[in-house]
């Protein structure tokens, strides 16, 4: 998972407000009931981690290389509120001291729920369960992963029916320690991102 540093709020401030300027120019959105929404978001990320012993010494240097993508369906069930199933895939490579390298597979899955204002804000909240984590050989595959997180984004309309999306939003992700048999790992912090989102009408509401 990722943590804002300060450019990335400069960056999601100056986004945000110039989305809602544009947002009065917007009159008309397709956020009512009977339109499915589909879409998704690619991420990357990279990180070093440091491990400091009691005594103030460094031991282990981790460089972390973490490549997610997450897919989103939906369907609007009353007018502003949709209800989806989301799918995200997380890659994680580990580098330790440049003596050996790690490799992560987790899929996590789950149901979604988002509310939008007239405007195109919307919150939204994801739940998921763990259906895939892999570590390569002699790690087999474990079935204890579970994720949520839950955030404020905008459609931005690029026509009637395609948007792109900023999202800030808080997530946490539970798995299986990559080295402890027993352990767990635990991440979480703010996370931003922009994907692209396509609203269609189902065909009986036409």
């Amino acid at each position: 998972m990722k943590s804002i540093k300060h450019e990335k709020k400069l960056i999601f401030f100056v986004l945000f407000f110039i989305i809602y300027l544009n947002a009065i120019g917007q009159i008309e959105k397709p956020i009512t009931k009977g339109y499915f929404l589909a879409g998704g978001s690619l991420d990357f990320v990279r990180e070093k981690h440091k491990d400091i012993n009691p005594e103030g010494e460094t031991g282990y240097s981790t460089d972390i290389s973490i490549i997610e993508g997450d897919l989103f369906i939906g369907y609007f069930i009353f007018n502003n509120i949709s209800l989806g199933l989301e799918t995200d895939y997380f890659i994680t490579r580990r580098n330790t001291n440049d003596t050996w390298n790690y490799i992560e597979n987790d899929l996590i899955v789950g149901p979604s729920i988002r509310y939008y204002t007239k405007i195109g804000i919307f919150t939204d909240c994801f739940v998921g369960i763990g259906f895939l984590h892999h570590g390569g050989k002699g790690h087999p595959i474990k079935w204890r992963n579970y994720a949520w997180s839950t955030g404020v984004g905008y459609s931005l309309f690029i026509n009637k029916f395609i948007a792109l999306e900023p999202v800030i939003s808080y997530r946490t992700l539970h798995k299986d320690a990559f080295k402890i048999e027993e352990g767990e790992e635990k991440y979480s912090g703010f996370n931003l991102s922009i994907g692209l989102q396509i609203y269609l009408k189902s065909e009986k509401d036409k």
